[in-house]
């Protein structure tokens, strides 16, 4: 519904087209991450189109309400952070790409599962500007707290450098 209200219909032979440009909406590739809800038990998996649902309904609210009670209140407040909770949105899609793959080698999760999450972000990082924001903030405060952290011991930043020049070679091989 909301592709549709974003783009309107496809027209006839325009399909393509269409389909191209609808990739840098959030809600066409909020579509192929609900695919894969159906074989996710772990509530934790849903919360990013929980977060943009809530987006999507504040806006509405902010539409259609007469109130001035704290509900519209809230609503404006959801409206007004936009941004914020929608990049926030996408750091916890890159966040539960690590979890999945972590917790296949804890059985509590999938291959299948983090193949398809990594999917997921690959898609969004080539599309989707509110995902290159959210990859460039994850670098920063990765950077900053555990590559450059004196704090942090040197064996473990050495580590954690591999791991992440892993994952900036996965994103960009494709």
């Amino acid at each position: 519904m909301g592709l549709i209200r974003i783009r309107g219909i496809p027209k006839k032979g325009e399909y393509q087209e269409y389909f191209a440009k609808s990739l840098t909406i959030e809600f066409a590739t909020n579509i192929f991450y609900m695919i894969a809800l159906f074989a996710i038990d772990n509530v934790v998996f849903q919360l990013p189109i929980a977060l943009h649902f809530l987006v999507g309904a504040a806006e509405l609210w902010t539409q259609l309400s007469q109130d001035e009670g704290f509900t519209l209140r809230f609503a404006y407040y959801i409206v007004k952070n936009r941004v914020e909770i929608l990049i926030t949105k996408q750091k916890i899609e890159i966040y539960l790409f690590f979890y999945s793959v972590i917790g296949v080698f804890l059985r509590k999760t999938s291959l299948f599962l983090g193949v398809f999450i990594f999917q997921n972000i690959l898609l969004k990082t080539k599309c989707n500007q509110k995902m290159m924001i959210a990859q460039s903030n994850i670098k920063d405060w990765y950077r900053s707290n555990l590559l450059e952290n004196s704090k942090v011991p040197q064996p473990l930043q050495k580590l954690f450098g591999i791991i992440w020049i892993g994952y900036e070679k996965l994103i960009t091989i494709f």
